[in-house]
């Protein structure tokens, strides 16, 4: 039976056509944004995972919680009061984790970028779907240019958690797991009646650090990065 996590797997694949790509033309990806992304200055990398983790909770046939709904904001604002947490020191990420990076001590509007982990593998490759891709020179956009697909990065040793070879670090992570509030290797339809996520700030959920980081990340109102 299909778990939840083989299934984020198939959207994430439908959602960037792979390593071949999606344009901005694509259906898949103007239905994945909604309609928000007009073009040039518009990071659409956390579009991706709002989608994704969306269309995981409807298939659970459960509730979506208040950072998933349109009616609360959607893709952006409250999506970050989901739990996300702290990296751990050199963790392994699971198919699935959302990851976020940024260059230097707190996120900012030119090197903040959110993924999604498809897996680490041997030589610290770490493999992801990504949104956003086009934002690289806004004077060059057209509509054209490929804005999501699955790539492949260079991870080293940072202090305390992965970085990438070219400067960000790991910031916050969302698990899979915790974006379901239930395991994500469950079968769907398993039967599982799991209680909605923690939000932030509360017993169990991320201890504040986060909420502050995450907060400025809302005010920014989107991420604009370099990819």
């Amino acid at each position: 039976m299909l778990t939840y996590r083989q299934l984020c797997e198939r959207l994430c694949h439908d959602a960037t056509n792979g390593r071949e790509g999606v344009t901005f033309d694509s259906p898949i990806y103007q239905e994945i944004t909604e309609g928000r992304d007009p073009g040039p200055h518009y990071s659409s990398c956390v579009d991706l995972p709002v989608w994704v983790i969306r269309e995981l909770w409807i298939a659970s046939g459960r509730e979506l919680p208040s950072w998933l709904r349109h009616e609360h904001g959607g893709s952006f604002n409250m999506f970050w009061s989901a739990p996300w947490r702290a990296p751990r020191p050199f963790e392994i990420p699971k198919l699935g984790d959302v990851w976020v990076i940024w260059e230097g001590e707190a996120p900012t509007k030119k090197r903040t970028h959110a993924l999604i982990c498809k897996e680490l593998s041997g030589e610290f490759t770490l493999t992801s779907w990504d949104y956003g891709q086009s934002f690289v020179d806004p004077a060059k956009w057209r509509r054209g240019m490929i804005e999501g697909i699955e790539k492949d990065r260079q991870l080293r040793a940072g202090d305390p958690a992965w970085e990438t070879t070219d400067g960000r670090h790991l910031g916050w992570v969302l698990t899979l797991d915790a974006a379901l509030g239930m395991p994500a290797d469950t079968p769907i339809g398993g039967g599982v009646s799991p209680s909605p996520p923690t939000p932030i700030g509360a017993p169990g959920g991320d201890s504040g650090g986060g909420g502050l980081a995450l907060a400025a990340l809302a005010a920014l109102g989107y991420l604009i990065v370099k990819r």
